[in-house]
């Protein structure tokens, strides 16, 4: 059987809600209402998307059945507050550490629940969404159905997964994403005090997350001089920081955690 062609309403016009609206332009699912705080992006977003602009969080008249929040996870109090909905509609936050409870706060009856896209986005790069990871929560089995069937409609990678569960999940991705981006950064800043290209350290980037990816215990793969422990090469690297005391500590905390994994 073809699944229903639904209709969302969009709320934010963010890196998120730009990837989530373009994948649904390929679906039968369609964009019909845009909320957005800034009037500007809001107008824009929504014509690119042939949908209409929302001016308030009441959408108790809306045709939307769907009401996804692709918002920052400090304005998900603020604006959860404040909607209108009525009982058949479905409102899903896009939140990778928010738990479902927080729609406990909705002044009103509805079905909620978590749509959530494991990936870092920017409106700069094209993603393909088909192999990003949704991870869907909803508060009833019907809800979490519904919302997993819309999931499918973009992506080949849907999950059911607790509140609990998307935390501990996030947390991972912090360190995956997040803080090896960071340290990327301090790797590119090295190099460029010294005049030397980042593209010097591309086959090592590449080689490393090939071989993470095909690893079934990481740690097994380490090297380097804190898996050898050489005291040496270590001093050595330290005392090129010295002037640096952040990027010193961060040296010494990763090269014991690397210690005591070895």
């Amino acid at each position: 059987m073809e699944a229903k062609s639904l209709k969302i309403a969009l709320i934010g016009t963010g890196n998120v809600a730009w990837h989530i609206a373009n994948a649904f332009t390929q679906t039968a699912h369609q964009i019909v209402e845009v909320y957005g705080r800034n009037i500007q992006n809001t107008n824009e977003f929504a014509g690119n998307l042939n949908a209409l602009v929302k001016d308030s969080l009441n959408f108790k008249e809306s045709q939307a059945e769907i009401i996804l929040l692709a918002v920052s996870d400090n304005a998900l109090p603020e604006i959860i507050a404040q909607m209108q909905l009525n009982s058949n509609q479905i409102v899903a936050h896009t939140s990778g550490s928010t738990p479902i409870t927080i729609f406990d706060a909705l002044p009103c009856k509805a079905n909620f629940g978590v749509f959530y896209p494991l990936q870092t986005f920017s409106k700069t790069k094209q993603v393909n969404i088909q192999e990003v990871p949704f991870c869907i929560e909803g508060n009833s089995t019907e809800t979490a159905t519904c919302l997993k069937s819309l999931a499918e409609a973009i992506s080949r990678k849907v999950f059911l997964i607790s509140s609990e569960e998307r935390l501990k999940l996030h947390l991972a991705a912090v360190f995956a994403n997040n803080f090896v981006n960071h340290l990327l950064g301090i790797s590119q800043e090295i190099l460029q005090k010294e005049n030397l290209s980042f593209e010097l350290l591309r086959p090592l980037i590449q080689e490393t997350f090939a071989k993470a990816m095909e690893a079934e215990n990481i740690y097994a793969i380490q090297t380097g001089p804190a898996r050898r422990n050489d005291q040496i090469i270590i001093q050595k690297h330290l005392q090129l920081l010295q002037n640096e005391a952040y990027k010193q500590k961060i040296y010494e905390i990763i090269s014991e955690s690397i210690r005591q994994k070895s």
